[in-house]
């Protein structure tokens, strides 16, 4: 027999609305889509079903280096605007079934420019799609343009100069990839121009990393992220990071589900992201959670995780339309846009209320 109350704020996930504030268009490729984009670009692929690639991304370990290595070999396949529209198509289809309102997507630019792609017809295969999201699914979206770490800030600048006249619904800039010593210094200089251009700033600043606290008091000095982090959660370690996110609002996007084919019980890193969740709940500290890249962590798409999540730290009704709330809230989008999705969370938060009182 299954459990009632479980089986009910299961449903309470899946039917309250939410944002996604930290996915990578890159690792929307789902096991079907790459297959179909190699076969389209005649991109020679060792697997032939998407079981063969479930099982070549099973048997990387679940660390920076050996995720990136799979987000490579899995997005290597988007090399025309058609396929950067399907795959952002899907991702948005698949988490309007989920109730996911609006969702900030990550996009590399740099590889799609060394397969040949303008930065404008990575766009357009996005908007693309975001427009027909918009009219058939009823979600949003907008776009965070995010600079490799392992690569040049002068390939960044370039991209930026881009840039100048290809923007449309590109809302921020961000860093990912390989983590590189010193990154923050690097890139100063490009987010100061990005500023200047009208773009908000955000970057990794990932797990397991050496100097947790010289990563993030260098995203907040040197780089002047604007009110949020990628991941972020090992600074947590440093009280004076702490009493800063208090003070200042600064917010956390956390994803927890880099366990590859592992049960997340079992995932060192599932269990760690679950803990600072816990933690910053408890100590009332903004925090996320999200997907990162859904196509190749088991299609574990927003509500999916938000349930991983929630039978680990058995979280309450009210602990999730908090965390709803804060989704709404870490959005770049003004405060008209952020209190229309505030207002659906009323009847959600008044059922939680009911159930504690």
């Amino acid at each position: 027999m299954q459990d009632t109350a479980q089986d009910s704020i299961e449903t309470f996930i899946y039917d309250i609305p939410k944002a996604e504030t930290h996915v990578h268009v890159q690792g929307c490729v789902t096991p079907e889509l790459m297959l179909k984009f190699a076969e389209r670009n005649q991109i020679p692929l060792q697997y032939q079903s998407p079981d063969e690639v479930k099982a070549y991304i099973a048997t990387c370990s679940s660390d920076l280096a050996a995720f990136i290595q799979v987000l490579n070999e899995v997005s290597s396949v988007l090399r025309t605007e058609e396929d950067y529209y399907e795959t952002a198509l899907d991702y948005l289809f698949r988490s309007a079934q989920q109730n996911v309102k609006f969702a900030e997507m990550q996009f590399d630019p740099q590889p799609a420019i060394e397969n040949g792609l303008s930065l404008g017809a990575v766009l357009s295969g996005l908007n693309a799609a975001r427009q027909k999201a918009r009219e058939e699914y009823q979600i949003d979206c907008h776009w965070i343009m995010s600079f490799n770490r392992d690569r040049s800030p002068e390939s960044a600048m370039e991209i930026l100069s881009m840039a100048e006249t290809e923007q449309e619904n590109v809302v921020a800039v961000g860093l990912d990839h390989q983590d590189t010593p010193g990154y923050t210094n690097r890139f100063k200089t490009v987010f100061d121009r990005a500023a200047e251009m009208g773009f908000k700033r955000t970057t990794h600043v990932d797990l397991y990393e050496d100097n947790a606290a010289e990563r993030v008091w260098g995203a907040i000095k040197d780089l002047q992220v604007d009110g949020r982090i990628d991941h972020g959660i090992d600074g947590l370690a440093d009280m004076k990071f702490c009493q800063h996110m208090s003070r200042s609002g600064l917010a956390l996007a956390v994803t927890p589900t880099l366990f590859f084919n592992e049960d997340p019980e079992i995932s060192t890193y599932f269990k760690d992201v679950c803990g600072a969740v816990r933690y910053m709940l408890d100590h009332d500290l903004n925090v996320t959670i999200s997907t990162d890249d859904p196509g190749i962590f088991g299609m574990n798409y927003e509500s999916d995780t938000l349930c991983l999540v929630q039978r680990f730290l058995e979280l309450t009704k009210e602990e999730i339309v908090r965390l709803a709330k804060n989704s709404f809230d870490m959005l770049w989008l003004d405060e008209a846009q952020k209190s229309r999705f505030q207002d659906m969370l009323v009847p959600f938060e008044q059922s939680a209320r009911k159930l504690t009182t």
